[in-house]
């Protein structure tokens, strides 16, 4: 042969033995199929990767390793690539491997353009296995972060974010249909819950709204959303109702299934609800923040009517809420602006009818209405959290004042009450708040009582107990007041520092003439007696019950037949 054909040869021959070592060393997977599919060459690492020898490849179809749903498109792939048509994109087919296990590919499909005398179609592949299943992996985790992001933890129900979307698709639906249907949102709050939660624990109270949210997922229809909005509030939305008296019958139903039995840690429960109700058609201004908005004014309609019933929104709602609002923001202002007016009574001893202190109330001077009585504004401000300030500023005068009354002869041991709320109690600042009015006024701490009801000690038990026993460590008095109209418990008589109990109005006024309001009367003075500590009769008017009250035992009482409260200005004691 002649040198330059053998040098030819021998170039050949290491350019072939270099694309041959290449193909050896190569990460990815290259096999020559034939136009069916059948193999007739395939590098080791094609081998490996499937787990077979590469001579156990060569002649076989590769189309046989092919996942059936992969296998139509892999097909079409190698008939364009061979008619001569370039096949841009990668293909991704799922192949066999001998194992059985499924291998993900990424394949690109191409002739030998460098050899046009040979035959066959290249294909070079990439093991994505891996990639695609930590793909998978964060594909899950994001999926369970939205999942977390639009339900609740606790319940697993929609949350507030997704009960919106919900109840804004079911109004955008309405717009499809003539008539258009209702769509109805529901607000459920479930009463009594804290004292649930107050007397069982968390554990119980977490429970028992895991089974509410159940019970209610069971009695709606599939395409109706349950949701868990906050605490004790649950929320349904239910679209395509036919008439208000549809949605009245699914309030009550709603409602029934509520009041099953539930059981929560062995306790069993009969759960009742105030429920809210807001209508809509998809009209213009109506939207889902409109209609969970009107809702939670219904709720408030039905706890102030005293639960376990429903009421739907409407206009006369609508203007109680804004004047709600308006007296709120009032009074914020008043607040600010030094428009409260603090009013006194006296407390009198029924023994010998000296007077010995007096009870501090507070009334609001209104640029408008005039002089407005507690009744007027104090549920608002227990509701929206301001019964707080306006409780600092009730017991900043009431200290100013008993120290004033105690430099003048003749008063130097008068006392003066305060009103204390639930939310003062649980705010945890009270006894901070108190130290600091008898410092600043040089006030003895004997001179003030601190007078609370049945229901704010049982609201939060544990953080009563905790505050009185530091304000009665300080010195302060302790009372309750509206005896008897509470939760009636005895065992904080004995679990907190008391130091006396006020009898409630309501049976004073029949106490010299009704059996029963005298027997509750005689009762209660003597559960006083009993524990050591006075008992302060309310709202006397007539001397008749004040001597029904003396010949009780009873030690002190206040109301008109004494005196109105007043300003300290115009307080006189009584002859």
């Amino acid at each position: 042969m002649p040198r330059t054909d053998r040098n030819a040869a021998d170039a050949f021959e290491i350019k072939e033995a270099r694309l041959r070592s290449m193909a050896r060393h190569a990460t990815d997977i290259i096999v020559l199929l034939d136009e069916s599919g059948g193999v007739l060459e395939a590098c080791p690492r094609a081998a490996s990767a499937l787990g077979h020898d590469p001579a156990d490849l060569v002649g076989h179809n590769l189309l046989g390793r092919v996942h059936p749903d992969d296998r139509q498109k892999f097909v079409a792939a190698i008939s364009a690539t061979a008619a001569g048509n370039q096949v841009d994109e990668m293909v991704a087919v799922r192949m066999k491997a001998a194992d059985g296990g499924w291998h993900d590919l990424e394949t690109s499909l191409t002739t030998l353009p460098d050899d046009p005398a040979a035959e066959g179609i290249l294909v070079v592949a990439r093991d994505i296995t891996e990639r695609k299943r930590d793909e998978d992996r964060v594909h899950v985790l994001e999926e369970n972060h939205r999942h977390q992001a639009l339900h609740d933890h606790l319940t697993g129900l929609p949350n507030r974010a997704l009960f919106m979307d919900r109840v804004g698709q079911a109004l955008a639906r309405t717009l499809r249909h003539d008539p258009r249907p209702l769509v109805a949102v529901f607000l459920f709050e479930l009463d009594q819950f804290k004292l649930v939660v107050d007397s069982f624990g968390h554990g119980i109270g977490d429970q028992l709204l895991v089974e509410a949210g159940r019970v209610l997922g069971r009695a709606v229809r599939p395409a109706d959303t349950v949701a868990r909005l906050s605490d004790d509030a649950f929320a349904v939305c239910c679209e395509n109702l036919r008439d208000e008296g549809e949605v009245l019958a699914t309030a009550a139903r709603l409602a029934d299934h509520l009041r099953e039995r539930m059981v929560a840690h062995d306790h069993e429960f009969r759960v009742t609800a105030s429920i809210g109700i807001a209508l809509g058609r998809g009209e213009t201004g109506v939207t889902p923040e409109s209609l969970i908005r009107d809702a939670d004014v219904a709720v408030s309609r039905a706890k102030e009517r005293g639960g376990d019933r429903h009421e739907v929104f409407d206009e006369t709602a609508r203007l109680r809420a804004l004047e709600r609002l308006q007296l709120e923001n009032g009074l914020r202002a008043a607040l600010r602006h030094g428009d409260l007016r603090f009013y006194y009574q006296p407390t009198i001893r029924l023994d010998d009818g000296c007077v010995v202190g007096a009870e501090a109330l507070v009334r609001w001077q209104h640029a408008t209405r005039g002089l407005l009585m507690p009744g007027h504004f104090i549920p608002v401000a227990e509701d929206t959290g301001l019964v707080v300030p306006l409780g600092v500023a009730v017991i900043e005068d009431a200290c100013r004042q008993v120290q004033a009354w105690r430099s003048t002869p003749g008063r130097r041991d008068w006392t003066v009450a305060v009103n204390v709320s639930g939310r003062q109690l649980s705010d945890g600042a009270l006894l901070d708040v108190v130290q600091r009015a008898l410092e600043t006024w040089g006030v003895p701490p004997e001179a003030l009582c601190l007078e609370l009801t049945e229901s704010a000690l049982m609201a939060d038990p544990d953080q009563a107990a905790s505050t009185l026993w530091a304000l009665h460590e300080l010195g302060v008095k302790l009372a309750i007041d509206d005896f008897g109209t509470g939760y009636s418990s005895l065992t904080y008589l004995r679990r907190f520092p008391i130091d006396a109990l006020k009898v409630d109005r309501s049976f004073v006024n029949g106490v010299s003439e009704n059996i029963k309001d005298a027997t509750i009367v005689a009762a209660v003075v003597a559960l006083a007696h009993a524990f050591g500590i006075p008992a302060i009769a309310e709202g006397v008017e007539t001397d008749a019950q004040a001597a029904q009250l003396t010949d009780m035992g009873c030690e002190f009482a206040q109301g008109y037949l004494w005196g109105k409260p007043l300003p300290a200005a115009l307080f006189t004691v009584p002859d």
